[in-house]
């Protein structure tokens, strides 16, 4: 298993379950974002 590279995570993306799968490439990311309201929780 290679290692991923620790990225830095937008604050409205933090614990979402597409952001750890997708990263940068998640269709509803863009730079800058402020606010997601498609941001899917583990828990």
């Amino acid at each position: 298993m290679a290692k991923k590279k620790k990225k830095e995570v937008p604050e409205c993306c933090i614990g979402c379950a597409k952001w750890e799968v997708f990263g940068k490439e998640c269709w509803v990311y863009w730079e800058g974002k402020k606010e997601c309201s498609m941001n899917t929780s583990k828990e």
